[in-house]
């Protein structure tokens, strides 16, 4: 016996988790957005995010800024309405004994034993939300339980942000490698930078770490393609003395790039932001720790689209003088 979702199950389940990724930034999705990142086709995404909505767990706007949203945090959608939204309430429908319709009114001997599988798995989804399934999702590889996510809450932000860039996947991912991605380190600072001047302004005063820890190690993965979308293993951390590295902020995460079609490509960063300061940062309130990661990980992706738009400027600027040289 095989229990799945339909594929419009499969699709509404992915935009569900798109949108519960954005919700902490408050910015909305747009189609083509969702379409690329949860592998929708494009021509079907509009009808997938309508059915969220349709069942009031999205909420869409018109405009130049609109798109759509979750209508609730992550925390409160569960796994069981999404699927709902998107294939109807469970229920058995036909009899396996007879074929004909089977009612609680008119039960079969099997009707008690398959409303309670049906329950059961009602139960299942109704207890997974859309916040733990992220959460299990950055876990990955570790092995954590759903406990994982208590745990780390008040350690750790996590941080989910895209941009676009006027260059095709492919390239994008042979840029990001360049230099083992040491090229990388001047944007994580200038990033980092702009979230401690937000986190002045915001948190409590103390030690501006602007000043301090300046030596930061990029860590780069493999380029692995992942139905159609390149996903890049990215980390960076703090190097040097110990009591000054608590003062720069650490990230563990994942660049994935997804082709938009005409030579350009969403940038989508998503992982685990450790704030700086130590335990003191550890203290932040819940709501600036957030403000300043989600800051911090939007200003490295400006940053990277400019810097890979430049690369690749500059590559086909020496292209160019190498095939115009004289021979």
């Amino acid at each position: 016996m095989k229990f799945t979702l339909s594929r419009r199950g499969d699709y509404v389940v992915r935009a569900a988790l798109c949108l519960a990724r954005a919700y902490r930034t408050g910015a909305s999705c747009k189609v083509r957005e969702v379409a690329a990142e949860a592998a929708v086709p494009r021509s079907y995404a509009p009808q997938i995010l309508q059915a969220l909505a349709q069942a009031g767990l999205a909420t869409a706007r018109a405009g130049k800024d609109g798109g759509f949203r979750l209508a609730r945090p992550p925390e409160e959608v569960t796994l069981l309405e999404v699927v709902t939204a998107a294939d109807g309430p469970f229920a058995t429908v036909r009899c396996p004994l007879g074929g004909r319709d089977c009612r609680s009114e008119e039960p079969c001997p099997l009707h008690e034993a398959l409303a309670g599988t049906v329950t059961a798995a009602e139960a299942v989804l109704s207890r997974q939300n859309l916040a733990g399934i992220l959460a299990e999702e950055l876990a990955g590889e570790e092995g954590r339980s759903g406990h994982w996510w208590a745990e780390v809450s008040a350690r750790w932000a996590l941080v989910d942000d895209t941009v676009e860039v006027a260059l095709p996947a492919a390239l994008v991912g042979a840029l990001v490698l360049q230099q083992s991605g040491s090229w990388l380190a001047p944007l994580v600072h200038a990033a980092a930078d702009e979230g401690s001047r937000l986190r002045m302004r915001l948190g409590p005063t103390g030690t501006d770490h602007r000043s301090l820890s300046k030596s930061v190690e990029v860590s780069v993965g493999d380029v692995v393609d992942h139905d159609g979308t390149l996903v890049v293993a990215l980390s960076w951390r703090p190097t040097g003395r110990a009591g000054l590295s608590s003062l720069f902020p650490s990230l563990d995460g994942r660049l994935l790039v997804a082709s938009l079609g005409d030579g350009r490509s969403l940038l989508r960063l998503t992982g685990r932001y450790q704030p700086p300061l130590g335990r003191t940062g550890h203290l932040l309130d819940e709501v600036v720790m957030n403000r300043v990661a989600a800051a911090t990980a939007h200003s490295f992706l400006r940053r990277l689209a400019g810097g890979l738009e430049e690369r690749s400027a500059l590559a086909s600027g020496d292209q160019l003088s190498t095939s115009g040289a004289a021979p």
